[in-house]
């Protein structure tokens, strides 16, 4: 038989083996919780994208240049539609007579500076007059004391001031005028010149009051007045 110690001694090392066990077991998963994560390595951590060479900005260019100019920039046209009086000097024996008139204008970018190829200066425009109901006051009376007078214009015009509140411009050409067979008024060319000015009022609308002088032969003159209304497309 084992002796009585010898059963004691080998229970007592069993019980120890199995308590190291069992306290290395409950260790081990606390090591892999507490363990540190390893850190990225550095070719491996996000770059930031690089950055974009800015590019120099690009020159003015000339109206012309990128399709809305030219000799005449239609994509600027105004219509100008206007009502007002005409005044006549004495020798036309003519009491002031109403007028309506449709102008046109359009800019000219090849006469623009290159300091400002942008800018507004030159124009080109064209008008039509009418002054539907003009009578003579001659004593006696001639064979046809009244008729309907129609003028059409055609000039150069400058523009002065222009922004997002007013405008002013100054203009002059030529007018061939026709009187309506009223006698002793023969048709004919004559110069004229005028000056515009207008207060924007939004929607691409421009209130105006314009002045023009037609000198005819001699010292004789027309003086029309008139407010507008300016259309911008």
């Amino acid at each position: 038989m084992i002796p009585f110690r010898t059963r004691v001694a080998a229970a007592g090392l069993l019980f120890l083996l199995g308590l190291a066990t069992s306290l290395s077991a409950q260790s081990a998963p606390a090591e892999v919780a507490t363990a540190p994560r390893d850190k990225p390595k550095p070719q491996e951590e996000k770059q930031p994208p690089p950055l974009r060479r800015e590019e120099p900005p690009l020159p003015p260019m000339r109206l012309e240049e990128d399709g809305g100019g030219g000799f005449i920039d239609l994509e600027w046209l105004e219509i100008q539609s206007r009502v007002g009086i005409a005044f006549f000097s004495d020798s036309y024996k003519i009491d002031p007579s109403p007028q309506v008139s449709l102008l046109l204008h359009a800019p000219m970018p090849w006469l623009s500076p290159s300091s400002d190829p942008g800018g507004e200066y030159f124009g080109i425009f064209m008008e039509l007059t009418v002054l539907p109901v003009v009578e003579r006051n001659l004593d006696p009376p001639p064979d046809k004391t009244s008729g309907t007078c129609l003028f059409v214009s055609l000039g150069l015009d400058f523009t002065i001031l222009r922004n997002q509140t007013f405008f002013l411009t100054v203009q002059a050409g030529g007018q061939y005028g026709t009187y309506g067979g009223i006698s002793d008024l023969s048709n004919g060319l004559a110069a004229v010149a005028g000056i515009n000015f207008g207060v924007y009022v939004g929607g691409g609308l421009t209130l105006t009051l314009a002045q023009e002088v037609v000198f005819a032969d001699g010292d004789n003159h027309i003086l029309m007045s008139s407010l507008g209304l300016v259309i911008e497309f």
